[in-house]
């Protein structure tokens, strides 16, 4: 668990998990001696004040020298969203003020996301689909495999 403290947007104490993957990685990194800090500037051996040039060269080297770090805020809040996180806790670990700001802001899922959830709705949460058809052809219901028919036909000529 890291925690935020006044030194905040909204100077408010903010607790964010990090996984245990994301601790591995922290313990890698070099130690300076009698720096609380677990990112620091090298040559001033205190707390990073502007990290603009480690933020570049880390997307030059990555191969993707147009990512913002709002990119990686985004993305974290909208995987969270598509996990099912309810958005009052996402809401906590950005440190908004209000849910309806994270959910203005972060509550878009990817169309995959959303086709794939639809998809689970309308299958009476069974899971794949390639199950449910089965069963259903097995049931030997005419206008059930009517309907199966024609959606595949919408699908393939969509």
């Amino acid at each position: 668990m890291v925690v935020f403290s006044e030194d905040t947007k909204s100077r408010k104490f903010r607790y964010v998990p990090l996984t245990e993957a994301a601790i591995e990685a922290v313990h890698t990194l070099a130690r300076l001696e009698k720096c609380p800090f677990v990112f620091y500037n090298p040559k001033t051996g205190s707390r990073w004040f502007d990290c603009r040039k480690p933020w570049l060269q880390a997307r030059q080297e990555s191969q993707v020298p147009e990512l913002q770090v709002k990119d990686l805020r985004r993305h974290y809040a909208i995987t969270l969203a598509e996990s099912s996180a309810a958005m009052h806790d996402i809401q906590q670990v950005l440190g908004h003020a209000s849910v309806a700001t994270t959910e203005r802001h972060y509550a878009q899922f990817s169309p995959e996301h959303s086709a794939k959830k639809i998809l689970r709705v309308l299958e009476g949460g069974r899971g794949h689909g390639r199950r449910t058809h089965l069963k259903r052809k097995q049931n030997g219901n005419k206008s059930e495999r009517s309907v199966e028919r024609g959606a595949r036909r919408c699908w393939a000529n969509g």
